[in-house]
């Protein structure tokens, strides 16, 4: 996909094909918890939201339990009042969010402490008007591969290495992994919003459904 692009919108009544990975968005608070998630993963399976177990993996990532329901793929960010969740049928998704306004200061300090040293390198490149929205586009893409991966940040955010040098987000190196195996995606939610989706597995057509409650 190419740089900030919005994948094709997806009809409501589209069922979810196995090429596919839906997107959504939906307003969030942290009152809320998860279920706006089993509302989402409810109309997929056809049953009641409060029917659904949902696991929470070694490394915190949220699953369903055995039985038809696991043959479900999704993920799911929030950051502030907004969520983003991706659901698939026959590959892991891994998808992050954040917020341009909530990470304003000390982003170079972040990166050289977490990212890997080229990653830095291109950061202390940028102006500081363009530098904050660059380490979002880093950081989101970095926590899409882990989350998509499974460890999460605890597998150490220096271990995957991104390049945004040709315009879109380009993997270098994801230690342990085989990189031809791997997609990366930027996801065009609106200004205010970075987002970055990834998986494992062959190509998909990532379809855009737009806002649920």
């Amino acid at each position: 996909m190419s740089e900030h692009v919005r994948p094709p919108q997806a009809k409501l009544a589209e069922p979810l094909g196995e090429d596919e990975i839906h997107v959504w968005s939906c307003a969030y608070r942290p009152g809320v918890g998860r279920a706006p998630l089993r509302r989402l993963l409810a109309r997929y399976l056809g049953c009641e939201a409060d029917t659904l177990q949902l696991h929470e993996e070694e490394h915190g990532r949220p699953t369903l339990l055995t039985g038809r329901h696991a043959a479900l793929c999704f993920n799911w960010s929030h950051s502030g009042e907004r969520a983003l969740v991706a659901v698939a049928r026959t590959v892991q998704p891994g998808i992050d969010l954040e917020h341009r306004g909530r990470r304003t200061r000390d982003v170079l300090a972040l990166a050289r402490r977490f990212f890997a040293k080229a990653e830095a390198t291109a950061l202390e490149r940028c102006d500081d008007t363009a530098r904050v929205l660059q380490f979002l586009r880093f950081w989101t893409a970095k926590e899409a591969l882990l989350k998509a991966q499974g460890r999460g940040l605890a597998f150490g955010m220096e271990r995957v290495v991104v390049s945004f040098d040709l315009g879109g987000p380009e993997l270098l190196a994801f230690e342990g992994e085989a990189l031809e195996d791997w997609h990366l995606e930027e996801l065009m939610c609106d200004e205010t919003w970075v987002a970055a989706l990834a998986w494992r597995g062959p190509s998909m057509e990532v379809r855009w459904r737009g806002d649920f409650e």
